[in-house]
């Protein structure tokens, strides 16, 4: 696909501001591994060949707002589990606080879905109305609503069945009402990934079912999920225990289809760390990736907290893991 020689200059801006520069945190300057780079900037005021001194400091100005991993960082505390990734970010002052291979690629399972709902809260209106022009294949034992061709759901309770039940044909309606395909949707994730700043990601699905290069991290996802909660609706969501889905069937008769949120601290399995409050997440199981979870939580003293778990073993593994790190911030 033809890009611009602006939009040219401005990736490889990113790239190398990303993986080999100096980059503004706060009242410092720190070495990165990665940081928050937005390739949509305006760079109007570069020539042919030459960026701008005022286009670094628009890209500089973006990590200000982000916690920002340093080349090396020391955690806050210490703590050990064998997951394959962790990350605690408190999100009201901008600081890691605990970071375990966060920028290794790793398969994320169906926390894929909360980029797939930022892009729909963006794209769509929630009232906006689907009509599956065909059935929805998923492979033997995915979690699905089973609606099929006919059916005709509005992209609010599509939204709903993608965040709470994770149900994956809710994904693939999604994105075909989006884009017209799920591959066309992959390749819009995939710009709307680099554009927050997401470098370590590549998506080929808005489900997360395992596929070939389909890959993320807990850095890029901590990244789209902090975007994704500046939406209020996503908030309101991904924090629901139990919902109704309502659509109308080819037949038109209404269908209804209760659902209850796969975040276990909600069905009260796992026990809620004391002080501290569970305002939502997303959840994701796959071969691949193991049991994977994406929190946003305060803690006593009323800080936000973002945390991010991939590759536990199993749920208990999962919530304990989670558990120890949002007690380790109080």
């Amino acid at each position: 696909m033809f890009r611009s020689r602006k939009y040219q200059i401005s990736l490889v801006l990113t790239m190398l501001l990303i993986g080999n520069c100096f980059f503004l945190s706060g009242c410092q300057k720190q070495e990165l591994t990665n940081a928050y780079c937005n390739t949509n900037i305006n760079v109007a005021d570069t020539s042919e060949d030459v960026v701008s001194e005022s286009s670094v400091q628009k890209l500089e100005a973006f990590s200000s707002q982000l916690a920002v991993l340093p080349e090396n960082f020391t955690n806050q505390f210490s703590y050990e589990s064998n997951v394959g990734e962790m990350l605690l970010v408190n999100d009201d002052t901008n600081e890691i606080l605990y970071s375990m291979n966060s920028m290794k690629e790793i398969a994320p399972a169906s926390t894929t879905k909360i980029l797939t709902a930022y892009i729909v809260l963006q794209k769509c209106n929630l009232n906006d109305t689907v009509t599956l022009q065909s059935d929805i294949a998923l492979e033997d034992g995915a979690v699905a609503l089973f609606i099929g061709k006919g059916d005709t759901i509005t992209v609010d309770e599509l939204l709903h069945g993608l965040l709470i039940e994770s149900a994956n044909d809710c994904a693939v309606a999604l994105a075909r009402h989006v884009s017209g395909s799920v591959d066309a949707f992959a390749e819009l994730m995939n710009e709307t990934a680099l554009s927050l700043g997401a470098t370590h990601s590549h998506f080929s699905n808005p489900h997360g079912l395992d596929e070939k290069n389909h890959y993320s991290c807990a850095y890029d996802l901590y990244l789209i999920f902090k975007q994704a909660l500046t939406n209020d609706h996503f908030r309101e969501i991904i924090g629901t225990k139990q919902y109704t889905i309502q659509y109308t069937d080819e037949k038109g008769e209404k269908v209804k289809v209760p659902i209850s949120s796969t975040n276990q601290y909600f069905k009260g399995q796992y026990a809620i760390p004391e002080g501290v409050t569970i305002v939502g997440g997303k959840t994701g199981t796959t071969s691949n990736a193991g049991n994977c979870l994406v929190l946003s939580a305060e803690n006593a003293a009323g800080e936000h907290l973002i945390g991010v778990v991939l590759c536990a073993t199993d749920r208990s593994q999962l919530y304990d893991t989670m558990s120890h790190l949002l007690c380790k911030n109080q």
